[in-house]
């Protein structure tokens, strides 16, 4: 049996809970009780606790997959640079304007693919080995649960940041040359 914090607080004034958890035989709920069953109670304290993990994972994908866009980022902008010389050289033997452009994209989302696959190899291994010790210290199997939409949201932020930070200086170095 639960009671709300005045009734307790009218029983004794001092009482700082919030409820009281009934222990004994069923009595007659008092004016302004409720009365809630095990199951109800810990799936509420449960749900609150599954909002405060689910909102930490997400604050962590979003600071990872900042950092990350901001080192794709730069070294795409780096990389670019370096390659203005050959741009210059592929423009005089032939290439279209767009052939260059779509060749900067190809390797731009190759290189997002690839790192997206040498992240997740570096990942699961830790991973898995979370997973097995939960199993072993728990005493239950314990599912692997990957937040895909976050997952994707990032990959695909990566992708974006990515493409503009290689298309884009590559288009103003071929209007330059």
């Amino acid at each position: 049996m639960l009671f709300t914090r005045p009734t307790v607080r009218a029983h004794d004034p001092s009482a700082l809970t919030e409820v009281v958890h009934r222990t004994g035989p069923a009595a007659r709920p008092g004016p302004g009780t409720k009365e809630i069953g095990v199951e109800t109670f810990a799936a509420r304290e449960d749900a609150g606790e599954d909002r405060l993990v689910r909102g930490f994972t997400l604050l962590l994908v979003a600071m990872s997959a900042g950092y990350t866009g901001i080192a794709v980022g730069n070294i795409l902008l780096m990389s670019t640079a370096d390659r203005l010389p050959d741009f210059r050289v592929l423009r005089r033997c032939g290439a279209t304007p767009r052939q260059l452009l779509g060749t900067v994209a190809g390797e731009t989302v190759f290189v997002v693919a690839v790192g997206t696959l040498l992240g997740a190899l570096a990942a699961l291994p830790s991973l898995l080995g979370i997973r097995a010790g939960l199993s072993g210290t728990l005493g239950v199997p314990v599912e692997l649960v990957i937040p895909w939409t976050p997952v994707r949201g990032a990959i695909a932020g990566c992708l974006l940041l990515a493409l503009a930070a290689s298309v884009l200086p590559a288009r103003r170095s071929l209007r330059k040359g």
